[in-house]
């Protein structure tokens, strides 16, 4: 089978990597082409598409924007109202599975999904061309089914089948020909057993394209044999490899230590933002949207061309399918350049900031004390979150570790860096916050999974969070010392 795709798989790589010589003019049709398409709509003609001819234009004319700003005119939509985001019809709002905030509806339409497909088809061309016997072999794709929202009125369709759907005819026929399914894709408490049972007995499979690399480990917890002495004919495994994700990735290569490894791009619901190209790196997917960055320490926008190595920015995009100028919060890392294209890798959320009592506490900063007393390294599971008990407010780590530690003189040195943050030194002084912790639990894994799916969350889209906002967390927890 791979000799009958091979000329597709190499033309539409050749045709990704050629559109980077050519970053500034495909950024500025995309963005000409959405305008022109959807001046004659509701939010076309609010802010007067019509008359914007340049990006500076675009930038002062049209203002940033949060989901909230989209409520209204998602609710237009749901009840059929036409030409309100786009001129083309939308053809299903697909609900995020965030682990907090209230959900949203993203509105899907033909040109975002082909807007998908333009950085999907690439990604899945140089994977197939560097391990050419993945195609004729079994594949594990990590399908999150349809969360069925019964509670939404909704005059358009709610939610994909499944991923699948994202891919247009050609590559899905690819992947549906070799994809094995475990018969059971939702949230039931036999989830993670029933997959692995499932999984074990094809001892040829040939790739494992998982989001989170903890759900992998979860799999492997319950296999009866090791990894290697079943998928012998493994080839690649693919997952999330940046921020959070990181430490439980290069647990999982230990896992493997014959198999190749792939980090995912950056992909949300709202936004295909990048893709991994093997012996490339994570390059933006400029054929898909129209992009703009907010720079950390300035506050200015660029555009892809002005990105500057080392510097960290916030993501804003222009979509098909009617988000404008639209702040997705995710804050990604230059970390190189290829043929003038930057590298990007995703570094954080930038709303992801914890501030009861004024403390501002962010996920960036956190993660740096961790790493730096190396508490990744040893950690099975780790995650800062605040807690309370009513009486006392503090912020604790839950650790699950076979080590031996010192947890009294971690917890001092934790809480000397963190009073390094000035405002929560000022809220440590006030007493509104007491002295730092660390709780020790037990498969912690597997409840922090149960505790997101109970929320709602599909099994195959959690992401592992070393830094959370929420208080919340119910962990069985060790209070020895």
């Amino acid at each position: 089978m791979y000799l009958e795709y091979k000329k597709l798989f190499e033309n539409t790589r050749k045709d990704f990597l050629s559109a980077i010589n050519s970053i500034d003019k495909i950024q500025f049709d995309i963005l000409k082409k959405i305008l022109n398409d959807n001046s004659n709509t509701k939010y076309g003609e609010k802010y007067k598409f019509e008359k914007i001819q340049n990006i500076s234009q675009y930038q002062n004319e049209v203002p940033t924007t949060v989901y909230e700003d989209y409520r209204p005119y998602i609710n237009e939509i749901m009840r059929g109202e036409k030409n309100i985001l786009t001129y083309e019809d939308v053809i299903l709002l697909e609900p995020t599975s965030g682990s907090s905030g209230s959900a949203k509806l993203i509105p899907y339409t033909k040109s975002l999904k082909k807007a998908f497909n333009n950085g999907i088809k690439p990604w899945l061309s140089d994977l197939f061309l560097n391990y050419p016997d993945i195609i004729n072999l079994p594949m594990y794709w990590s399908i999150s089914p349809n969360v069925k929202q019964d509670i939404i009125k909704s005059k358009v369709k709610i939610g994909f089948e499944n991923d699948l759907d994202y891919l247009e005819d050609d590559f899905a026929q690819i992947i549906k020909k070799n994809i094995v399914v475990p018969p059971i894709l939702n949230n039931k408490e036999d989830f993670i057993k029933t997959s692995a049972d499932f999984l074990s007995k094809i001892n040829n499979l040939g790739l494992i394209s998982i989001w989170s690399p903890t759900l992998l480990m979860l799999f492997v917890e319950k296999l009866k044999d090791k990894p290697k002495n079943i998928w012998k004919e493994l080839k690649l495994i693919s997952a999330w490899d940046d921020s959070n994700s990181q430490m439980y990735f290069e647990k999982l290569k230990t896992l493997f230590p014959d198999v190749k490894f792939q980090g995912k791009g950056l992909l949300s619901t709202e936004a295909i933002i990048t893709i991994p190209i093997l012996n490339i790196g994570k390059l933006p997917c400029i054929n898909s949207h129209f992009f703009e960055f907010f720079d950390i320490e300035t506050s200015k926008i660029k555009l892809l061309n002005e990105l500057e190595k080392g510097k960290n920015y916030r993501v804003i995009v222009t979509t098909q399918g009617g988000l404008y100028r639209y702040n997705t919060n995710d804050i990604i890392n230059v970390y190189d350049f290829y043929n003038n294209c930057p590298l990007l890798k995703f570094i954080s959320r930038g709303d992801n900031i914890s501030d009861y009592f004024g403390e501002k506490l962010n996920e960036a900063f956190v993660l740096d004390i961790i790493k730096s007393l190396k508490l990744d390294s040893i950690a099975d599971f780790c995650m800062f979150a605040p807690y309370t008990n009513r009486e006392n407010f503090y912020y604790v780590l839950y650790l699950e570790t076979d080590k031996t530690i010192n947890l009294k003189e971690i917890e001092e040195k934790f809480e000397e860096k963190l009073l390094m943050n000035f405002h929560y030194k000022y809220a440590r002084k006030l007493n509104q916050l007491k002295h730092f912790r660390i709780i020790k639990v037990k498969n912690a894994i597997l409840r922090y999974s149960e505790i997101c799916q109970n929320r709602g969350q599909k099994a195959g889209d959690i992401k592992p969070r070393i830094f959370s906002n929420c208080i919340s967390w119910n962990f069985e927890e060790d209070f020895e010392r």
